[in-house]
């Protein structure tokens, strides 16, 4: 995109670094575009990357190259949007050349020419480094949802194991709503995160409703056939399921702090509600989207 811009970052301190929207913005569905976005450093840095437009924001954690994967499930939401306005999304990034990624979608994706890629039918695109993929679901107010979406690198020969991936995934607009007012679709936002691959999960995790709000949704979905969960409050007896591979259960409007248990790798997805869920004064925020991180931390030192 011939843009490029270096940088000083002071130690503790925040860089912030406005890409031009032309040089990285993404319009189309079913397309490859040279956007991708590379970040060097001489020594270490934490990246973030915040979307916004208009009232509309969402952030994630951007993933260093060296612990990307090969394997990863996308998350999204149910979608329900104003006048049918969003999509559920994906988006792939190569850091190589000649990286060959196998798409199997939950829902029907948009194809480039007219049509639809099949639920659970999987396509293939060739990427090189740089390259960005964007993927998007075919209906809007019809409440698609590509969690459980498997995006795997399938590359061969002796240099295959090299090629991984980044994977993002989200909305472009929706309202998180379960069971609030009907007004409440007229609030929304756009849900970004960057996906942790399958061989970084976990099977412990703690989920924290977000501060002054007064519940948050969670998902719990699993990377392994047969998979059980076990979900724990402060007191009584934990409620139990068994899930397949890609698969997820639902935890609606909890205001407690719960611990969660798996047997077999597993990712936790966090979603905060439209904002007029809390009354029509809250002002704290709209849906947005985080995956946690699972236990025990591997981490002693961290800076905010």
């Amino acid at each position: 995109q011939n843009w490029s811009q270096n940088y000083t970052v002071a130690a503790n301190n925040v860089t912030v670094v406005t890409i031009p929207s032309a040089k990285s913005y993404n319009d189309c569905a079913d397309c490859i575009t040279d956007k991708g976005v590379h970040i060097t450093s001489q020594k270490d840095v934490v990246v973030y990357a915040h979307h916004y437009q208009d009232n509309q924001s969402d952030a994630t954690l951007v993933l260093p190259t060296r612990t990307l994967g090969k394997e990863y499930y996308c998350v999204g939401y149910t979608q329900v949007s104003p006048g049918n306005s969003g999509r559920n999304t994906i988006g792939i990034v190569a850091i190589k050349d000649s990286t060959l990624v196998k798409i199997t979608p939950k829902v029907a994706m948009q194809k480039t020419g007219g049509g639809t890629y099949a639920s659970g039918v999987p396509y293939y695109k060739l990427l090189n480094e740089g390259d960005f993929y964007q993927g998007i679901a075919n209906g809007g107010q019809t409440g698609d949802d590509i969690t459980g979406t498997l995006i795997e690198v399938i590359d061969t020969g002796i240099t295959g194991n090299c090629r991984r991936i980044a994977v993002f995934s989200g909305s472009s607009y929706l309202s998180i709503l379960n069971g609030c007012p009907s007004f409440g679709i007229n609030s929304g936002d756009n849900l970004l995160e960057q996906m942790l691959p399958v061989n970084s999960w976990g099977k412990e995790f703690v989920m924290v409703p977000s501060a002054g709000r007064s519940e948050d949704n969670f998902r719990i979905m699993a990377s392994e056939a047969s998979t059980s969960i076990s979900v724990f409050r402060a007191s009584g007896a934990p409620a139990s399921y068994l899930i397949g591979a890609g698969e997820f259960i639902c935890i609606y409007d909890e205001s407690d702090v719960r611990f969660v248990i798996a047997d077999k790798p597993a990712c936790v997805i966090q979603y905060q509600k439209t904002a007029k869920c809390d009354g029509f004064t809250n002002r704290i925020g709209d849906p947005s989207l985080i995956i946690l991180r699972p236990l025990p931390p591997t981490l002693s030192r961290i800076t905010l």
